[in-house]
């Protein structure tokens, strides 16, 4: 796999990693792609609503799992990624193929979840069966993409979407490939951060000014209200 970058360099753009532990070397050889499931690196919240389309080395990008199945489905060879002409470390859009992702600066895609449902999974048993895939497991996972995971004895790995449940983190890969099929994305303009900050500035100026003049009965439910404003801003 290789990137054909446009503009201005964009590797410092997604988050840093130190280290990766390498696959083992029989593993690395017969992979027709290599991909990271990283879902919220150095972020503070564990709540996922947008998922790195790359980590960095500072010198090399990785893709992540859903980004490298699209590549090896559609039996692509490199990444076109964009940049920008005048500014290093900012991504724009990711074309794999047929298919053009926009992305935040950071290399980021917003992720438009849904709620989990158990159409989603086929059980590793119906399709291992040592009788034969059925019918109805075949017509399930024909022409579909289809991801598998394992976790460790003992470790099960479960991330929190924006809505709310608690879903495998494999779940939000499949959900990201849907949504990179179907050209259903989500976005937030550059100028959003700035419009939430100036709005909070000015209404928590206003809130001031009016328990100034105005009894602490009367200022309270306008000051709860700005409280419920900036807490479904930030959600």
């Amino acid at each position: 796999m290789r990137s054909i970058l446009t503009g201005e360099s964009p590797v410092e753009a997604p988050p840093h990693i130190k280290a990766a532990t390498p696959l083992r070397p029989q593993l690395e050889a017969n992979a027709a792609g290599l991909g990271h499931i990283s879902l919220n690196p150095g972020r503070s919240t564990a709540v996922v609503r947008a998922a790195p389309l790359f980590l960095s080395d500072g010198e090399q990008l990785y893709p992540n799992l859903a980004l490298e199945a699209m590549r090896v489905a559609q039996g692509a060879s490199t990444y076109l990624i964009a940049g920008v002409p005048d500014r290093q470390g900012i991504m724009t859009s990711v074309k794999i193929g047929d298919f053009v992702i926009p992305v935040t600066s950071a290399g980021e895609l917003w992720l438009y979840v849904t709620p989990d449902r158990a159409e989603r999974y086929v059980s590793a048993k119906d399709v291992l069966a040592p009788a034969g895939v059925s019918p109805e497991t075949r017509a399930a996972i024909e022409g579909t993409s289809c991801l598998s995971a394992r976790p460790p004895p003992g470790c099960r790995i479960f991330v929190s979407p924006a809505l709310g449940e608690n879903v495998p983190g494999l779940s939000l890969h499949a959900q990201m490939l849907e949504q990179i099929l179907s050209g259903h994305y989500l976005s937030r303009p550059d100028w959003a951060n700035g419009l939430e900050i100036a709005s909070i500035a000015i209404l928590g100026t206003l809130l001031v000014i009016l328990t100034i003049f105005v009894s602490p009965a009367i200022a309270l439910p306008f000051r709860w209200r700005g409280c419920c404003s900036t807490r479904l801003r930030r959600s």
